[in-house]
């Protein structure tokens, strides 16, 4: 709802006030698709961050700007030091348009993932913040005007049908709307009240649901965790800091998940296929009880023979033995000998290796469900700190 036609009317309300008699003096970047605005007055200043990521886009306004020394560009140089004459938004769209000085306009386009800030003299567009939207370029100011229909809403069978009718409307206050009006003996009362209610809200929410961070002009569930503001400049502030502070935390659990859970499958499969080789081991005939048969029966070995079937005497049946035939019965023995001690070492280091496994398989558990219980950035960060200095 931070983008909604509804939001950026009263923020273009707010900004009408708080830019009278400031002048645009700096326009610059040090992030990748974020836009900063800052404008100043003889006793005040005030600053506007445009976020414009295909992840994100929305509106923040820091109390400071802190520039960079490195890895910042200044922008829009030619709009330095003009005034601000007007704040405005355009007509049923998602776009706030400051009028500079000199017939200049800048319009910030908050398309979600089209999001960009264009610049406009006399009419045409002239410069463009993201450049890879040339179609930006393209568009007269007069493409930035919405409609709305409202007889069309009020015959609407569906909640879909009411969005095309109310296109600033989106998909889940279109639901909601829909609803009330289904229930209302009056509909085009329940509209109006709707629209009164979005234009002139009482309040403004933020909130978390499940993992996901709100902003709303309604109140939402009691039972969900709210913040409420009675400015929507703080509101919005407090949103977009929540917002990006969460993204960056599920997208740093989302790359150390990845990784920790490919360390679990692959410490896994090795602990399944060296528990496979143990078992198989200790299931057969033991070596050195082979080298004992053999040497018991020496005198019913044929020479250069490649088996023999002799009497396990350790299980009270037959057994046919496998034989190098150009060695004497003794030097088979010895093999079967040598094989068992090449075994037990073998067997020593796969329950050691199975040891280790699994002590590391439980680690990566214990990583992983840390790792889900951790709710801010810092916390991750110093958690992952520590368990470093242990690690060493």
């Amino acid at each position: 709802m931070h983008l909604l036609y509804f939001t950026l009317r009263l923020v273009a309300l707010e900004l009408e006030q708080r830019l009278q008699h400031m002048y645009l003096v700096e326009a610059y970047s040090q992030n990748k698709d974020e836009l900063m605005l800052s404008f100043v007055s003889e006793s005040q200043e005030f600053h506007l961050r445009a976020v414009m990521t295909p992840s994100f886009a929305g509106l923040s306004f820091p109390a400071q700007a802190h520039r960079k020394a490195t890895n910042t560009v200044s922008l829009l140089d030619y709009l330095e030091g003009k005034r601000v004459k007007k704040v405005s938004v355009t007509p049923w769209d998602r776009s706030i348009l400051i009028q500079l000085e000199g017939d200049f306009q800048l319009l910030l386009k908050m398309h979600g993932k089209q999001s960009n800030c264009i610049v406009f003299e006399r009419e045409a567009p002239i410069d463009v913040f993201r450049h890879h939207l040339t179609a930006d370029l393209e568009r007269e100011l007069t493409a930035y005007q919405g409609q709305i229909h409202m007889e069309d809403a009020l015959l609407s069978a569906t909640a879909s049908e009411l969005k095309r009718a109310i296109p600033v409307f989106d998909k889940s206050l279109a639901e909601r709307v829909f609803h009330q009006m289904q229930l209302a003996e009056d509909k085009a009362k329940c509209l109006k009240q709707n629209l009164e209610q979005l234009q002139s809200p009482p309040a403004f929410y933020v909130h978390k649901q499940g993992d996901d961070v709100h902003f709303s002009l309604i109140a939402p569930n009691q039972e969900e965790a709210c913040e409420q503001f009675e400015n929507i400049l703080d509101a919005l502030n407090r949103f977009s800091a929540l917002y990006l502070s969460n993204y960056r935390l599920a997208e740093a659990k989302k790359s150390l998940r990845q990784d920790w859970q490919k360390r679990l499958k692959q410490t896994t499969q090795l602990l399944q296929k060296t528990e496979t080789r143990l078992q198989t081991l200790s299931q057969g005939i033991p070596p050195d009880e082979i080298g004992h048969i053999l040497m018991a029966n020496l005198h019913q070995i044929p020479a250069r023979a490649e088996q023999v079937e002799l009497y396990d005497f350790y299980r009270d049946r037959p057994i046919v033995i496998t034989l190098k035939k150009d060695l004497s019965p003794q030097d088979n023995a010895a093999v079967y000998y040598r094989k068992s001690k090449n075994q037990n070492i073998e067997l020593e280091k796969l329950q050691a290796l199975i040891a280790s496994k699994a002590e590391e398989m439980q680690h990566w558990k214990q990583q992983l469900d840390i790792l889900d219980r951790a709710e801010s950035i810092k916390e991750l960060k110093l958690w992952i700190k520590e368990k470093e200095k242990v690690a060493k």
